[in-house]
């Protein structure tokens, strides 16, 4: 297939950001210890977790956009993410849940959103689960059957009604599935390469039949129904970083988008609030394309040679026909950002990881642009964030390698031997990425594609707002006070608390319109 001139500048600007890598280590999406594979509870100090040139000026890029006659969108927040790995989370003997102690930790930000990512565990074996699991106190699988599963239902109610009771009017559901191969004994598995049927009921039966949708989809969908108001907006990501999945079976997630828009609209409450897509990985989007490439730009530079060698599998495997419907029938499209970073950020940079999904669904004939402007599909980034550790939970060895594996970083407890940000080349770094970050998210994007959302990873060291109990500890903390003020001034100016940037101009921008420049 012949390259587009698109396609072509992504790759060539990867490669550009490859050049200041060379020889660092790969940023390993298979290992335990990456956040991809992160099945510790948020209230536990668990180790097992694992291109474009543009202007730095919010003010620069605004008026760069009026003089090309391109929409000025408005602007989205900066939203937190309470992680809900297991009952720990949602379950307290004393005192607030893990989960409320999250969200009130969250109110500060000036945000409407709040994110929860929540989680079922499966053994997998092939192409198919053999058993779904909730997790309990002290990592204890338990088999998801009816009682654990109105447990669970239970918990996140909770959790739910936590959110809404503390004045968010918006809440976002982030699912994953973490995964044991062959047994929970066994390895882990990135999510993304693991094929499986959303609705196909796990082999083993003996406590009952339950699929992906019955054990985690079903139990949220009807929490949210129970607690949710007339003012409540929803928005229900069906899968994240799914992707050998969902390109395998997208007409089962379509299937199972019916069933909880069907769940969502019981007792009268107004369908036309709650918003449902799925979510993808910002490279390896199909999970079908040699996934086992482990440094993400030499990925990037080779794609299309790996796509043309992968393509006799993909056209007897991958169901492309039914990923274009289900796109369709999604009314809004996730992405995880956590593409390479160039050494010298811009605005332009906040939209490396969008180019790159997009670079890879062109060759399957899927013009995400398309999707975006054309037909008004909303583009969430599901999952933000930049770890600074190793793959194997170690400090990095240079600030080349944290920008070029933001994924990679460093999970539970906060701890003072594994906190990067105290070497100030790469506090400077993550302070300069969100201040960015909040320029760009003050016009909705930009300059080719636009951001309806942005979710930050509120774990571990990847927790910039200290959102999770567990990111701060008598030790210290992973949170930046100078980035949570970014992210507090933007969200009041976006939901009305403060001047919109309009009213601000672009030279006060020039001096830090959302904080100063440290």
């Amino acid at each position: 297939m012949k390259l587009s001139k698109q396609i072509v500048t992504s790759v060539v600007l990867l490669l550009l950001l490859g050049s200041a890598a060379a020889g660092q280590g790969p940023g390993s999406r298979l290992q335990p210890s990456d956040k991809r594979n992160s099945s510790s509870s948020s209230s536990s100090s668990s180790n097992s977790t694992t291109k474009r040139r543009g202007s730095s000026s919010l003010g620069r890029s605004y008026q760069a956009a009026v003089s090309q006659g391109t929409e000025i969108r408005q602007g989205t927040e900066i939203s937190p993410t309470v992680m809900i790995y297991g009952f720990p989370d949602v379950e307290s003997d004393t005192g607030p849940r893990p989960c409320q102690k999250a969200i009130s930790n969250s109110k500060g930000l000036n945000a409407k959103k709040i994110n929860f990512m929540i989680t079922v565990y499966g053994v997998h074996k092939g192409r198919y689960f053999d058993r779904f699991y909730y997790k309990d106190r002290k990592s204890v699988m338990l088999p998801v059957e009816a009682s654990q599963t109105a447990r669970y239902r239970q918990g996140l109610e909770k959790c739910f009604k936590a959110a809404l009771d503390a004045g968010f009017t918006g809440i976002h559901i982030l699912a994953h599935v973490d995964v044991f191969d062959q047994s929970l004994s066994s390895r882990t598995l990135w999510r993304n390469v693991v094929l499986f049927s959303p609705t196909a009921p796990a082999a083993d039966s003996s406590s009952g039949s339950y699929s992906y949708t019955d054990a985690l989809l079903q139990p949220a969908a009807e929490a949210l129904n129970n607690v949710i108001n007339r003012e409540t907006t929803v928005e229900f990501t069906l899968a994240g970083e799914q992707g050998l999945s969902v390109w395998s079976y997208p007409r089962d997630y379509t299937q199972a988008m019916q069933r909880m828009r069907s769940i969502l609209s019981r007792g009268g409450l107004d369908p036309s609030r709650h918003t449902f897509g799925v979510s993808f990985n910002y490279d390896k989007v199909c999970g079908c394309v040699e996934p086992e490439e482990r440094d993400p730009i030499r990925y990037n530079n080779t794609y299309m040679e790996r796509y043309k060698r992968a393509a006799p599998w993909i056209k007897k495997n991958i169901d492309v026909e039914g990923v274009k419907q289900l796109l369709e029938a999604s009314d809004f499209i996730g992405l995880s950002s956590y593409a390479p970073l160039p050494a010298n950020l811009t605005q332009a940079s906040m939209e490396v990881s969008i180019e790159t999904a997009a670079f890879e669904m062109q060759p399957f004939g899927i013009d995400l642009k398309s999707y975006l402007f054309a037909k008004g599909k909303p583009l969430v980034y599901s999952e933000q964030g930049i770890g600074g550790c190793t793959d194997n939970k170690r400090l990095p060895p240079s600030l080349d390698y944290i920008r070029v594996h933001p994924f990679s970083g460093c999970g539970g407890s906060y701890s003072s031997q594994l906190d990067p940000w105290k070497v100030p080349e790469y506090q400077a770094y993550r302070r300069k990425l969100y201040q960015l970050l909040a320029d760009w998210a003050a016009v909705g994007g930009g300059p080719q594609y636009r951001v309806d959302g942005i979710y930050v990873w509120n774990s571990g060291s990847w927790d910039v707002m200290g959102v999770n109990p567990s990111s701060t500890t008598r030790e210290g903390t992973y949170a930046d006070s100078v980035i949570k003020g970014y992210v507090q001034q933007l969200n009041a100016a976006v939901n009305g608390y403060t001047p919109t940037y309009q009213q601000l101009g672009p030279s006060q921008n020039n001096k830090g319109a959302f904080g100063s420049r440290r």
